[in-house]
């Protein structure tokens, strides 16, 4: 049978048992085709079996074949193909770059560093393709310091870096909050005739606005964007949302406008367009607006952003709803969710916890309880907070005996009420009670 086949197969591989090489292809043969593939480890052991009996370039070859299939390498692995590699008196470095590459998307960063290293050891010299490639995942799982010190040996060694090396530790320095270290890799960048691209800029951009502060800051960043600009650099969504949000955390609306009619008219050439606001753009002006309570604008944008096909996110739509309430308005709010809505936009829990607090505060419970009831049926669970604000609605228009009703609910619904909706009914019961 076959499973009968597939065991003696796995059993020849773990015994490395082949005393010639035809027996090796085919038991490799039966195992790339089993269903479920072997682990890695059971292909390492044929692989072994086959370095004993001296057939490096099979080994190779058979590993080109599990890369395909998507079996990924251990260190084991690593180390075969290395011990292969040495005893043909060459190196493929693209492959083993490629392996390199393979292991940093799959985030096995640790192993990547591990088969780079093995090179080194080996005494081989990496190019500047796994220089980069090592660099950039050693960045990605937070090791700045190292990836930092690979790129001075880099140097060191002969091998220039290239663009890429340069922007992700500088991208990683700038997330670390050393700016400072990164402008000054920056320079050391240019110095050495490397042009900075997109990502260098917009990594620095934002790393100056998010770690200093200061309005000085602001326009230091926006200088470089027009740098960028200059040198035929197109910013951008990333760069232009970087310069946005900040100006917005700054109350500097007007400026945070102007970056976005810059973001609009420089990101369109010759009438084709590079760089277009996206839904985060939009997010970012629109809380900037309701903050401001600049309704109308705020409104105004997010009619823009749906003519243009974006869908709003939960931050943008929350934030108008919540700002039409705070002017007093929920019933603008209301109609807003309504419509949004309609057009393929559910509100979520936070959407109608801000509308029923609106509502309870304009003394409105019964509109509150209507909401309440249609949240409920569109599978939508309330929590205790939600209860909470019900409860306070109701007790506040006197109308206690509902509210002990609903609190009642709670515990019905599988809840258990907590320190704030027990406190809220606290208060109702003691508006209530007369003096002794």
């Amino acid at each position: 049978s076959s499973s009968h086949s597939s065991r003696n197969v796995r059993d020849k591989s773990k015994n490395a048992s082949f005393g010639k090489i035809d027996d090796a292809l085919a038991s490799f043969n039966q195992m790339i085709h089993m269903n479920p593939l072997p682990s890695t480890a059971e292909f390492n052991k044929l692989l072994s079996a086959l370095v004993r009996l001296k057939y490096y370039e099979t080994v190779i070859s058979l590993w080109k074949q599990m890369e395909f299939l998507g079996i990924l390498p251990d260190i084991c692995t690593i180390k075969i193909l290395t011990y292969c590699f040495c005893h043909l008196g060459h190196i493929d470095i693209i492959m083993l770059t490629t392996l390199i590459d393979g292991l940093c998307r799959e985030s096995k960063i640790v192993k990547a560093v591990e088969l780079f290293d093995e090179i080194v050891i080996n005494g081989y010299k990496p190019d500047v393709y796994t220089y980069t490639v090592t660099v950039d995942g050693l960045c990605k799982i937070g090791k700045t310091s190292v990836a930092s010190a690979l790129l001075k040996k880099m140097v060191k060694r002969g091998c220039k870096p290239n663009v890429v090396a340069y922007s992700a530790v500088i991208d990683s320095l700038c997330k670390v909050g050393l700016v400072t270290e990164a402008l000054a890799l920056f320079s050391e960048m240019k110095t050495q005739g490397i042009s900075p691209n997109v990502v260098t800029y917009t990594a620095l951009i934002h790393g100056i606005l998010i770690n200093f502060v200061r309005k000085e800051n602001s326009l230091k960043a926006q200088g470089m964007v027009e740098t960028m600009i200059q040198r035929g650099i197109q910013p951008d969504a990333v760069t232009y949302n970087s310069l946005m949000d900040r100006c917005c955390l700054q109350n500097q609306i007007d400026q945070a406008r102007k970056v976005f009619d810059t973001m609009v008219s420089k990101g369109c050439t010759h009438d084709v367009f590079t760089c277009t606001p996206d839904v985060f753009t939009y997010t970012i002006l629109i809380n900037c607006c309701c903050k401001q309570k600049m309704v109308y604008d705020a409104k105004r944008l997010l009619d823009e952003m749906l003519l243009k096909g974006l869908t709003p996110d939960s931050v943008a739509y929350n934030s108008l709803v919540r700002c039409l309430c705070e002017a007093g308005n929920p019933w603008a709010a209301r109609e807003l969710m309504k419509n949004l809505h309609a057009s393929g936009h559910p509100p979520n829990m936070i959407s109608y916890s801000i509308l029923l607090n609106g509502f309870c505060k304009q003394k409105h419970p019964d509109v509150a309880l209507t909401l309440f009831h249609e949240m409920q049926k569109s599978k939508l669970n309330p929590n205790c907070f939600v209860y909470g604000i019900i409860i306070d609605g109701l007790s506040k228009a006197g109308r206690l005996e509902d509210a002990k009703e609903l609190f009642s609910r709670i515990s019905v619904e599988g809840l258990q009420p907590d320190v704030h909706t027990y406190t809220i009914m606290i208060n109702g019961l003691c508006k209530v009670l007369k003096p002794i």
